[in-house]
């Protein structure tokens, strides 16, 4: 994933957000962790 993606851990959270609607369980309590879990499970990463 990360060499897929070289992003700061401030930025990772504006990367992983827009994807998906607000209210989902993403939320603001997202964290790089969470996000790359969901997108391994989107993109297969």
């Amino acid at each position: 994933m990360r060499k897929f993606l070289e992003v700061e851990e401030d930025n990772v959270e504006s990367f992983y957000l827009p994807p998906y609607p607000p209210d989902r369980s993403l939320g603001e309590t997202s964290g790089s962790a969470e996000g790359e879990a969901l997108l391994e499970g989107l993109y297969g990463f």
